[in-house]
């Protein structure tokens, strides 16, 4: 039997800002998977708890989770409770299990607004939902809990799986840095004699670099020590001995959506992600300012972010393509490398990983992990394990190859997870479209095995 929601229920919506939250003996029940805590309750019942906002902002209606809380406890003022009047009419799990499974047919459609999109209370309320006899309600809820179990078993191999392909990515790239990946081939020029010839001629030319910063890699390069052994025909140097010339970009008041096609851009610090260059990540250049190609990256060009949050900072890609028109922003540096002594894929390897990244990360200064910067000189100074540079080649090659697999592992696991949801979600649409058919034992049976199976 139908009921409108509001005819059998308690709609109410939270009082506590989620800012001013008091920390106290409280669950506070907030938009997060997670609650916070509070000094005060506002509620004492079981509840399902549906946010009035949409979980994607401006101009998309859409509810990423229906919260289930029992007991005292606060709610931001973001989101509203239902509560049964009547537990002998209407269980508040089964409201809960039918809520979360049908949010994006019977919730998401009823938000309203062009930009800030939100639920009104009184279309809650006017929400007709299936209402079955008790006892079937109680099947409902014990198959949502038997079959979530599944899930959750599930969940905890395919998480071991997923560390163990983590620690193997960790251990090839390791072994990569260390020399340990491939066979050393002793037709290979050693690293060092590399690095001497390059010293002949920065000194024959009388100049190490062009650019803006190009000055500060003009010392002459010293030996270094580093904190492991190296193999033979490898040797440590210095970020410095190996560049060109560098430079950073310009930062002007930009527009805050992506370039159009054909039209000048600026690169944000996101367009760097760890061996990753993503050109949309950038800002349209307005149409009142000129743009400055001097500054527009180029396939090849090694980027590494040296302002913004602390875990942004000190990332580095190569370009491998690029559309026209982008330029480097001023939280950006960008590296042209002596092509004969070092390639720029192992490069940005290094500084992402191992003992570069470390000493980029310990050389970052701040106020607060909010906004910390490398300086060019902490760059010029960072330590790079350097091998021959056609074993530089190789590395990159075998790696490349290798992370595949771990990459197609991972695809799997995801995938897995995305079918598990998937299961659930459907025997319990099912389970709820048709209540007075629900035979839990042998639908747990059929979804179990089918989880397993993953």
């Amino acid at each position: 039997m139908k009921y409108r929601l509001g005819d059998i229920c308690t709609i109410a919506k939270g009082a506590t800002g989620i800012m001013k939250a008091v920390p106290g003996p409280y669950p506070m029940v907030t938009l997060a998977e997670e609650r916070k805590q509070h000094n005060e309750y506002q509620f004492d019942a079981a509840a399902v708890i549906v946010p009035l906002i949409s979980s994607t902002g401006h101009g998309h209606a859409s509810i990423k989770r229906i919260h289930y809380q029992e007991g005292k406890f606060a709610l931001g003022t973001i989101l509203c409770a239902v509560i049964p009047k009547d537990e002998s009419l209407l269980n508040p799990r089964y409201l809960f299990v039918y809520l979360q499974q049908f949010k994006d047919s019977v919730l998401v459609p009823l938000m309203k607004g062009a930009a800030n999109v939100s639920l009104p209370l009184n279309k809650l309320a006017a929400l007709e939902i299936e209402v079955p006899a008790l006892a079937k309600q109680q099947e409902v809820i014990e198959l949502a809990e038997v079959l979530t179990g599944h899930k959750d078993d599930l969940e905890v191999l395919l998480d071991a799986q997923e560390a163990d392909t983590v620690k193997l990515r960790q251990a090839l790239l390791r072994e990569a840095m260390q020399g340990q990946l491939l066979p050393q081939d002793p037709t290979d020029e050693p690293a060092a004699v590399l690095l001497k010839k390059l010293q002949a001629a920065k000194a024959a030319s009388g100049k190490a670099g062009k650019g803006k910063a190009g000055a500060l890699f003009a010392e002459e390069a010293q030996a270094v020590e580093g904190p492991y052994a190296l193999p033979e025909k490898w040797t440590w140097c210095k970020l410095g001995e190996l560049v060109e010339r560098s430079d950073s970009g310009w930062s002007p008041a930009c527009a805050n959506y992506p370039a159009a096609e054909g039209v000048w851009g600026v690169l944000r610090t996101t367009s760097v992600q760890k061996l990753q260059f993503l050109a949309e990540e950038n800002k349209q250049l307005p149409a009142a300012l000129t743009p400055r190609p001097q500054y527009e990256v180029q396939a090849g060009d090694i980027l590494i972010t040296r302002a913004g949050p602390k875990n942004r900072v000190g990332v580095c890609c190569v370009v491998d393509e690029v559309r026209p028109k982008l330029m480097i922003s001023d939280k950006l540096i960008r590296l042209h490398l002596h092509e004969k002594q070092a390639y720029p894929k192992f490069i940005a390897l290094a500084l992402n990983i191992g003992v570069s990244a470390q000493f980029l990360e310990d050389v970052k200064t701040g106020m607060a992990d909010s906004q910390v910067n490398i300086s060019q000189d902490n760059l010029r100074a960072t330590i790079i394990p350097l091998p021959p540079l056609t074993e530089q080649h190789r590395i990159v090659a075998k790696l490349e190859q290798l992370l595949q697999h771990c990459d197609a592992l991972e695809q799997r696991i995801r995938e897995s997870r995305r079918l598990a949801e998937q299961l659930l979600q459907t025997a319990l649409r099912e389970a709820l479209s048709a209540p007075e058919a629900v035979n839990d034992l042998a639908l747990t049976a059929k979804l179990g095995h089918q989880l397993t199976l993953l």
